[in-house]
């Protein structure tokens, strides 16, 4: 492996393809891989205006230097994607962590965001309300159009028989289920941008000397990121995105 290649971002490398391989196929790391491959390309041929890792990175830079939001939620609405806001967090603050130019010249703005984060039906229990009610912080909102079991279902096709035995999925409830999370997921945003007025909570019957509890004001900044269905060309293209988008703050920031 060349010396080069810094830990945030070995899992392309040698060092994290042949342990992830052998753990979870050749033929899985490769569509991993083509997915990265994707966004790969999209960054360099797409328009600007188009282009989901500049827009991203831009947005980061504008949301954290000029309007003073440090912070940044990362919130995917799976439970497959545990760990991703800790790898994004490792990526972006240590690579945008700096309080130099490229050229070792002093900035005169605080550089970088704070990155924190985790599965959107767990957060909504333990910081939604500080998001809605509290501080401003940006948030990324990620989800999936098919339901996890249904992506499962088809990476292990070849034994069937074998997943089909070991787990005894309602499909109904599976369903259901995934329709919820979504519902979840898309009124989330709404919500940060909409708000709720206290004219709103009159009209809902909500008790006087409750109202004023529930108001929240709106117009936070989000970006929602929708996928088909999350399987490894959805993990490779998630994490390319992100790594271009850490480049372009680096580059606004620090050239």
């Amino acid at each position: 492996m060349f010396d080069w290649v810094g830990e945030r971002f070995s899992v392309w490398s040698a060092a994290g393809m042949l342990p992830l391989s052998i753990h979870y196929s050749y033929k899985v790391m490769q569509r991993m891989l083509e997915g990265a491959h994707d966004i790969d390309e999209h960054f360099f041929d797409a328009p600007l205006g188009g282009n989901i890792p500049i827009v991203l990175g831009l947005l980061g830079v504008w949301n954290s230097t000029f309007m003073g939001y440090h912070a940044r939620a990362l919130l995917p609405y799976s439970s497959a994607l545990a760990k991703f806001p800790a790898v994004i967090q490792k990526i972006d603050m240590e690579s945008n962590g700096k309080r130099v130019s490229a050229a070792g010249i002093p900035l005169l703005f605080s550089a970088g965001e704070i990155d924190f984060g985790e599965c959107g039906i767990n957060g909504q229990y333990n910081f939604y309300q500080l998001l809605h009610q509290g501080r401003t912080i940006p948030c990324d909102f990620i989800g999936f159009m098919e339901s996890q079991s249904s992506a499962l279902d088809e990476e292990y096709n070849e034994s069937p028989q074998i997943w089909n035995d070991s787990i005894d999925w309602d499909s109904q409830l599976v369903v259901n289920s995934h329709d919820e999370l979504m519902s979840n997921f898309f009124s989330q945003p709404d919500a940060l941008a909409l708000g709720k007025t206290l004219n709103d909570l009159v009209q809902e019957e909500v008790p006087e000397e409750l109202r004023q509890h529930k108001v929240f004001p709106g117009n936070k900044p989000s970006s929602s990121i929708l996928m088909t269905k999350l399987d490894a060309f959805a993990v490779g293209q998630l994490l390319a995105i992100y790594e271009h988008r850490t480049a372009v703050s680096d580059r606004v920031m620090f050239a």
